[in-house]
């Protein structure tokens, strides 16, 4: 999986949260508010999330600048038609949005393969890696990953791959090392 930046669009605080921890568990920095220091044009390298509520068009101005300069995005979205419709439309061209508008699953629900390869994906391997890495196929690494989706209950691997690393980091901190490894 290429380390792409997260572009995440929620309908629930809740789900706000959960989404700006599931970032900064894949090492993202998560900033309050979509105002960037203004010292460096071009964020990409420091891996910033700017995360927030967009009601308003100056709240779509905001994040889309951020994004522009290249934040990633975790935003709770106006029920606003307008607000919405400009901030998607805008955001499109800028990369890939993840659309959010319930509570995803819980890791509990994988297996410990599929746990390992989602925290392999998230740590920046490819498929492929990630699949010799287990000692397995390519097939078999992608019908782990889907099903790991389906489990999850969401639509993207990257999804999948947030929620993996996200709910099972302060477990694997305290599993012995036989059963992180294991098959």
């Amino acid at each position: 999986m290429e380390d792409m930046r997260p572009i995440i669009l929620v309908s629930e605080d809740g789900s706000l949260e959960t989404a700006s921890n599931e970032a900064a568990a894949l090492g993202w920095s998560t900033l309050r508010g979509f105002r960037l220091d203004e010292r460096t044009w071009d964020v990409t390298d420091e891996r910033v999330v700017c995360v927030g509520s967009v009601a308003t068009f100056d709240d779509v101005n905001l994040a889309l600048l951020a994004v522009v300069r290249g934040a990633g995005l975790v935003a709770r979205v106006s029920d606003d038609g307008e607000v919405r419709r400009r901030l998607n439309d805008n955001l499109r061209h800028l990369g890939r949005i993840e659309q959010r508008s319930h509570s995803n699953g819980e890791a509990a629900a994988l297996s410990v393969d599929q746990i390992e390869l989602c925290r392999m994906l998230g740590r920046g391997m490819n498929l492929a890696d990630a699949a010799q890495a287990m000692h397995v196929s390519r097939r078999t690494a992608a019908r782990r990953l889907r099903d790991a989706r389906e489990s999850l209950g969401v639509a993207t691997s990257r999804e999948a791959v947030l929620i993996a690393c996200t709910q099972t980091r302060a477990t694997a901190a305290a599993a012995p090392r036989a059963l992180v490894g294991a098959h």
